[in-house]
């Protein structure tokens, strides 16, 4: 309190009245610029009448008091001590006032402290020596006007006023604190106003000669330094394993024991027999049709020779994805007239075609709907696992089937079906055709041993590399099903099939099988040969899907 009431003489320029409590009673003292503290004259007030004289501090009583003080620890955290006042000694009995209340004399309001920021401490330095004039004690008679102002000192006695200690009543130097850049100074006649310290006021340290000074304006701030440099970002903590064990899980065998032929029967006889190079192709085929994909695929099956074997082809894909991928599997008769899927597959309870499910599309896309559904326009194929939608077979019909009522079915197949196969008919130039060609994913080009189909399949690519990209792309990634329509050795599959693996991916041939050229065709029904020529069809077919 005795450096706050010190710092708001100073900044007024003039003594400040100050009440000092004591168990012996109160007194009015004055604190002056330099810290001396007088008693004020007797104004009649009873606090003046009750109290007793105060004693007065010079500058030699401070000079002496910090010769004999040991030196003060360090502070042990980031808290000035004088802020706290642990570093004050108790008051000896008849030493003043105990404490000090500062009063303003021009408008007496008091000033709150602690709305100041705290200064940092600093290092205690040794004073300033002082002169004659400062070992004159002053009278209680001096009178308590402002005192004149003198000559402004120079840089150099500014400097000495920094470094000079604060004395407080008690007889103990407060530690100086660096000074701090304060605001420009008022002019002379505002400087008579009393005003609240701030942090700047507080850290600036007491004048060293006695006779009172004009407040200066402080030197120019010294540049602010840069911030430091950030530190580099830590890097994130290891989110894997701390060390690599082995999994409890046994690993299975890479290769399963033999299931077929006589190495089938050393293994049933508890005889564990690796399975054959056949035994592991047949393996890797029906893993390959078995794998479900992301999204919809769509096969076309296309060829503008009729009795290309298209229908057989659509049909026997459509069982070979099925019975060993799972339901999902949709074989779509995309004729623009009368097709041969309704002839060659199993009818549901129904006659419906697309053109019965045309009306319906819009209802089926919408929320509500329900796959079970689709079950009124699509025809079971129970032991092959697969639905066929059959084209229109109404003889007497004047609606052929267009390339945008295409695109609105095949919203719907997309919705409900995982693969769709499209068979299709014989006019490359119908919007129908060209439709399934645009939604294909994969085109498969079916032909037999006769050489117009073969030739058929081979023009309709090169037409296709010279459409669009799209188209391109599905020709160089064909796949061509080369089937024996006729029994015995027939020396044109082997040239048929070689012709056809410049134009494609892979080409398949299908041996001779009568259940695939009459009435209903079931999967069961083929040769066991044929069969295994499927399903390597098929395999090859999801490669490029």
């Amino acid at each position: 309190m005795a450096i706050i009431t010190q710092k708001a003489a100073q900044a007024v320029g003039a003594p400040v009245r100050v009440k000092a409590v004591d168990p012996t009673g109160s007194y009015i003292v004055l604190m002056h610029p330099d810290g001396t503290v007088i008693r004020a004259p007797d104004t009649g007030s009873e606090d003046a009448s009750q109290s007793e004289p105060a004693p007065a501090y010079t500058p030699a009583h401070v000079e002496r008091r910090r010769a004999e003080a040991p030196p003060a620890p360090a502070p042990e955290d980031d808290e000035p001590r004088w802020w706290r006042g642990d570093d004050l000694p108790s008051q000896k009995a008849g030493a003043g006032p105990s404490s000090l209340t500062a009063v303003s004399s021009a408008n007496a309001e008091s000033t709150d402290p602690q709305s100041a920021a705290v200064p940092t401490p600093a290092e205690p330095t040794p004073a300033e020596p002082t002169g004659a004039e400062r070992t004159a004690e002053p009278t209680p008679d001096e009178p308590t006007a402002a005192p004149p102002t003198p000559a402004e000192p120079t840089s150099g006695d500014r400097t000495a006023e920094q470094r000079s200690a604060v004395s407080t009543p008690t007889g103990r130097t407060a530690e100086p604190a660096p000074a701090e850049p304060t605001p420009a100074e008022p002019a002379s006649a505002e400087r008579i106003a009393v005003q609240t310290p701030t942090a700047s006021t507080l850290a600036a340290p007491a004048p060293a000669p006695s006779t009172p000074t004009a407040v200066h304006p402080p030197a120019a701030p010294a540049p602010a330094e840069p911030p430091p440099a950030e530190p580099p970002p830590a890097e994130p903590p290891p989110t894997g394993p701390r060390h690599s064990r082995k999994s409890f899980i046994a690993a299975a065998p890479s290769v399963s024991p033999a299931q077929l032929g006589f190495r089938g029967l050393l293994t049933k006889a508890g005889i564990s027999t690796k399975p054959s190079p056949a035994e592991q192709a047949l393996r890797s085929d029906v893993r390959m049709v078995s794998q479900h994909w992301p999204g919809p695929r769509t096969i076309a099956i296309a060829n503008g020779k009729g009795s290309a074997n298209k229908t057989p082809t659509m049909v026997c894909l459509a069982a070979v994805f099925g019975r060993h991928g799972g339901t999902g599997v949709l074989g779509w008769d995309n004729n623009e007239t009368r097709g041969t899927a309704a002839w060659r597959t199993q009818q549901g309870p129904h006659r419906s075609t697309a053109l019965d499910l045309l009306p319906h599309c819009n209802e089926l896309l919408g929320t509500s709907a329900q796959a079970a559904q689709l079950a009124a326009y699509v025809h079971h194929q129970v032991e092959d696992k697969f639905d066929v939608l059959w084209s229109d077979q109404s003889i007497a019909g004047e609606h052929e089937i267009s390339g945008e009522e295409v695109d609105a079915v095949h919203r719907v197949a997309s919705k409900y079906y995982r693969l769709i196969l499209m068979d299709s008919g014989n006019n490359e130039r119908a919007s129908n055709w060209r439709a399934m060609i645009r939604h294909a994913d994969q085109l498969v080009v079916p032909c037999t041993n006769v050489e117009d189909t073969a030739e058929a399949g081979a023009r309709m690519l090169e037409a296709l590399i010279q459409r669009d990209g799209h188209s391109a792309q599905l020709a160089r990634n064909a796949v061509a099903i080369v089937s024996q329509r006729t029994p015995g050795k027939d020396p044109d599959m082997d040239r048929i099939a070689h012709g056809f693996e410049d134009l494609v991916r892979r080409v398949v041939t299908i041996p001779h099988d009568p259940a695939l050229y009459s009435g209903v065709i079931r999967f069961d029904s083929l040769q066991p040969a044929t069969q295994r020529a499927w399903l390597a069809a098929g395999a090859a077919v999801a490669e490029g899907l």
